[in-house]
């Protein structure tokens, strides 16, 4: 008798037409079959092309937004001062700080745990996807996202993306093992209230990790009213709801801090403008513009570039047909996997959820990839799979060529662009590690840098510095502390009226550059700077948004004895003056149609005192190009401003004390503040 585990051979008769009958029908279930048993191959290859790749494309360097040195500073704050990281979200500095106290500020090291995090995240991946999905549709992702150079990018990069997407596929895993499991589907309070646990501390730790990643919940919610689970969609609302009184308590009895993580950005993300608070906040119009724009932005031209469909470049154009394509293939797979597959309906769910919200919230002008990277091994597995069930439709089974056909043109073009970036890192980083820590920099930043470690050795402890990016500067400056100016403090020209029309003394507005043209006896303009109560800056915008006229205005209050001389001066001299600045409303007034203007006011001695107040003594001037790859004369020009509106009252004020760079070859400049001059 044969045992009846021994194998049939295939050559006979029957047997043969059975194991026959057994075989994919389609090209999809043959890929399916043989990509299920090569699965690990698979798996562990992915592993290795990511450490081959990111170490390929390994940054010793921390990048200019400085962002990455902020949480590198908050995690040395945290772990010396047991200062509260705040802003950008605590959980990551906190989680970095321990390497901090070992390696101290050393950035390579530092880089070194988002490598492990990668690494982590495509793990959890794997097996939260695993059997969960078609293994064609896991390995595509897999191997793209294996060989993404926009992704690889953040394993050599102290941002807190890395830690965020190994604890959003650390929730995947959760979610789907024991939430959407077939296994797991009955409801019992006793039984899985760990498990409900478990969900709450990994949806708050999201959100402790960046703001964008309290939405989650939002996902989970929707998911489980879709599914009509109530008794779940209200545990997991208590359970996220426990552990986040846990983490406010927690904060307010060890930092004394019980406001909300997201209270400060909140406030910041509702303004028309993040870095001019006097337009004001954004409108309902506003913001559906800003989901339009933004999804311009990271649909037609980042998530592209990722792809390696776009140029690499900054500036480039919107095409508003890939954003539409975009949508409509996303659409697409929400229809078609509803039913099909609830691992990827969950997965579609999550994107709309917190791509959504990343769309809304954004400023379109901050224009940053990181912003959306997170979510990339994610939106391949997605998009592909509105490829992946349409052509598994009966009727068109003629397509199933398509998801291996696209996968094998972003393989060759992620690729192109993965070893074109390859070659420039190898370069700089073997400079970097021979010694030249400032190879790869442009001058703009070589100078920049070499001046913040020349004020951190030669300026005393206790005085402050200010520069643009304090971040980079305590980086390269051996951990001394800098002050930070990132925007110019300025109130509606209404707010600033109101408190002058309360003095006693006359109001008055005179166009600037009419003041300096005109011949105006200096006399008469040195009085008018003793008595400058603020600056006016405004610019008229056409009925398509493009400046067509700029405008400066002091704004003085007149004691009522010299009123009479002050005004016959200027009119002797032909000079536009306003009495109580009514000169303003005239302008809004005469605006043709389809335009605008925004005035902001700006008061020299609020900013000069501010710096007083944080005992800043000098400040790094630097020519930080606006476009990092083109040196055209655009820079950063916040703190020439900042300065500008200064020394239109105090024209003294300042002093160079140290210069590095030729004038011609973007300087960096050390300037002193003379506060003596102000008396």
């Amino acid at each position: 008798m044969k045992n009846k585990n021994t194998p049939i051979p295939n050559n006979i008769g029957k047997k043969a037409k059975v194991v026959q009958s057994e075989a994919p029908k389609d090209l999809l279930s043959s890929l399916d079959n043989f990509f299920e048993k090569k699965l690990n191959l698979f798996f562990y290859s992915s592993l290795a092309l990511i450490i081959l790749f990111a170490t390929m494309l390994f940054d010793a360097r921390v990048s200019l937004t400085g962002d990455d040195a902020m949480y590198i500073i908050r995690a040395s704050e945290f772990i010396h001062k047991f200062e509260y990281p705040d802003f950008q979200g605590p959980l990551y500095p906190i989680v970095l700080s321990p390497f901090v106290l070992i390696f101290g500020i050393n950035v390579i090291a530092l880089k070194l745990v988002s490598f492990v995090f990668i690494l982590a995240q495509t793990v959890f991946f794997y097996f939260a996807f695993r059997k969960n999905v078609p293994a064609t549709l896991l390995v595509i992702t897999l191997i793209l996202s294996s060989i993404n150079a926009y992704l690889l990018y953040f394993a050599s990069q102290t941002y807190n993306e890395a830690f965020f997407m190994m604890l959003q596929s650390l929730l995947f895993l959760v979610f789907f093992k024991y939430f959407i499991s077939p296994e797991n589907q009955t409801f019992s309070i006793k039984k899985d209230y760990k498990q409900y646990l478990l969900l709450g501390l990994l949806l708050v730790l999201m959100g402790l990790t960046r703001s964008i990643g309290y939405v989650a919940i939002a996902g989970i919610i929707l998911y489980f009213a879709i599914e009509k689970k109530w008794l779940s969609l209200i545990s997991s609302i208590v359970s996220f709801s426990v552990f986040y009184v846990i983490f406010q308590t927690l904060k307010k009895l060890l930092w004394n801090d019980a406001g909300a993580q997201f209270e400060s950005q909140a406030n910041s993300l509702l303004l028309k403008n993040y870095y001019n608070a006097a337009e004001g906040k954004e409108d309902f119009m506003g913001y559906m513009m800003r989901i339009i724009d933004n999804s311009q932005l990271y649909l037609s031209k980042h998530l592209y570039m990722m792809f390696g469909l776009r140029p690499d470049v900054t500036i480039q154009p919107n095409v508003t047909s890939l954003t539409i394509i975009t949508y409509g293939l996303f659409l697409m797979a929400l229809i078609l996997v509803f039913k099909r597959n609830k691992y990827l309906l969950f997965t579609g769910i999550y994107l709309m959820a917190l791509i959504g919200a990343t769309f809304l919230v954004l400023q379109k002008t901050w224009d940053q990839g990181r912003f959306i990277v997170t979510y990339l091994p994610m939106v391949i597995l997605f998009l592909f799979s509105a490829l992946y069930y349409l052509s598994s439709l009966k009727k068109l089974k003629f397509l199933q060529f398509l998801p291996m056909l696209l996968a094998l043109i972003l393989l060759f073009s992620s690729f192109a662009r993965t070893t074109e970036r390859a070659k420039i890192s190898r370069e700089v980083l073997s400079k970097n590690m021979a010694g030249n820590m400032l190879y790869g920099f442009t001058p703009d930043w070589a100078h920049y840098i070499q001046m913040s470690q020349w004020a951190a050795e030669n300026v005393p402890e206790n005085v402050g510095i200010a520069c643009r990016k304090p971040s980079i500067s305590f980086i390269y400056g051996k951990g001394r502390e800098f002050v930070g100016i990132f925007r110019i403090p300025t109130e509606t020209v209404e707010v600033t009226l109101q408190k002058m029309k309360n003095s006693d003394a006359q109001v008055l507005a005179v166009n600037l550059r009419e003041l300096e043209q005109k011949g105006v006896p200096p006399t008469i303009i040195s009085a008018l700077r003793v008595m400058n109560y603020s600056y006016v800056n405004g610019v008229k915008k056409d009925a398509n948004g493009n400046d067509v006229e700029y405008y400066l205005y002091g704004l003085y209050r007149i004691p009522w004895n010299s009123v009479e001389g002050i005004v016959s001066m200027l009119e002797e001299h032909g000079v536009y003056y306003s009495l109580n600045a009514e000169v303003f409303d005239y302008i809004k007034t005469n605006l043709k149609q389809g335009e605008s203007v925004d005035f902001s006011s700006i008061s020299p001695d609020d900013l000069l005192n501010d710096l007083k107040l944080k005992k800043v003594k000098y400040i790094i001037l630097a020519n930080l190009r606006k476009n990092p790859a083109v040196k055209d004369g655009m820079t950063i020009n916040t703190i020439y401003r900042y300065l500008y509106f200064i020394q239109l009252k105090y024209p003294t004020i300042f002093n160079i004390v140290h210069q590095i760079g030729a004038n011609e070859d973007e300087p960096a400049q050390l300037i002193e503040i003379l506060y003596e001059a102000k008396k």
